[in-house]
């Protein structure tokens, strides 16, 4: 019953931040939720289809209510029903990652520890330095459940990871981690290769018709950050680079030693980094969501060996 407490507590602390500090965009959840946000993030459209079918659910005098609570000017006057949905499917994604990642640790590790998959939990709003996306939450939650399932449940990985599609296109990338970990048995077992072939298929078809229902929508489907990242580049080394320096030091650090998993992690995260490379913004982290689980457990190990 405590650890319970502590959790919630925990969640709902993150969900606080993820909320408020910095705060997701009023405008940004109305449109993703509305589905007429630019590409490619119009895309990444499961969550904002969950949010709008929360939102149906919830009273109009319920919302009223709060926003009436606060002046004209602060962004909660302007709630409507979506922007509450949003934060129902952050505190359950968020909680969802708890057990995700617990399960994912105890697949490495076989034991349980309760005080680390609960840091992994309070650390995640490190990522968001300038906005959380409403699709950030659930990303987190089902990638780190394709890394869990990749070595333990290997057909249920085969046959949810192309659902994943219609979350957010880098779930692909959980392919390159599969291949990487289970290599032998696809060599070995005709059935896991074919299954594996007809998974990586399904998910290249579910998002091209994802890509042609929004076809028409504004944007493009790569966002080039090239002025911006020079401007960081030239700009003097801040703290945020030196924290990344440390991390990056730490998951290299005696990388051999490391369990396998988090060694062919490096499968999905190197061309995750290039991808940021290429596109994203580089002071911003949240970018690299997909690679915390398995960044936080290589730091986490290489502390551990520190201590040994």
């Amino acid at each position: 019953m405590k650890k319970t407490l502590i959790i919630l507590a925990i969640v709902s602390i993150v969900t606080f931040r993820f909320t408020f500090s910095p705060g997701i965009d009023n405008k940004d959840v109305t449109s993703s939720v509305n589905h007429i946000e630019k590409k490619p993030f119009v895309y990444r459209f499961a969550s904002a289809e969950i949010a709008r079918q929360i939102a149906k659910i919830i009273p109009n005098n319920l919302v009223d209510s709060i926003a009436s609570k606060f002046p004209e000017g602060h962004r909660i006057h302007n709630w409507k029903a979506e922007h509450i949905a949003v934060i129902i499917l952050a505190f359950f994604s968020f909680l969802g990652f708890y057990f995700a990642f617990k399960a994912l640790y105890k697949s490495i590790y076989y034991v349980e520890n309760f005080p680390i998959c609960a840091l992994a939990v309070l650390l995640v709003p490190l990522l968001f330095s300038y906005a959380g996306y409403i699709y950030d939450p659930l990303e987190l939650l089902l990638f780190t459940l394709g890394l869990y399932w990749t070595a333990s449940e290997r057909f249920l990985f085969l046959i949810l990871v192309p659902l994943m599609a219609f979350s957010k296109e880098t779930t692909i990338l959980l392919y390159f981690y599969f291949f990487a970990v289970n290599y032998r048995w696809l060599i070995e077992k005709l059935r896991l290769t074919v299954a594996f072939i007809v998974s990586f298929t399904c998910w290249i078809i579910i998002h091209q018709c994802v890509v042609l229902l929004f076809i028409n929508s504004p944007g493009s489907d790569m966002i080039i950050s090239v002025h911006h990242n020079l401007e960081i580049l030239i700009s003097p080394f801040s703290w945020q680079f030196l924290f990344a320096t440390l991390v990056v030091g730490l998951f290299f650090y005696k990388f051999n030693n490391k369990p396998f998993e988090i060694r062919l992690s490096l499968w999905y995260i190197v061309p995750m980094f290039v991808l940021y490379l290429i596109g994203g913004f580089y002071d911003e982290p949240r970018a690299l969501l997909e690679a915390y689980p398995m960044v936080f457990l290589g730091v986490y190990e290489a502390l551990k060996i520190k201590n040994n």
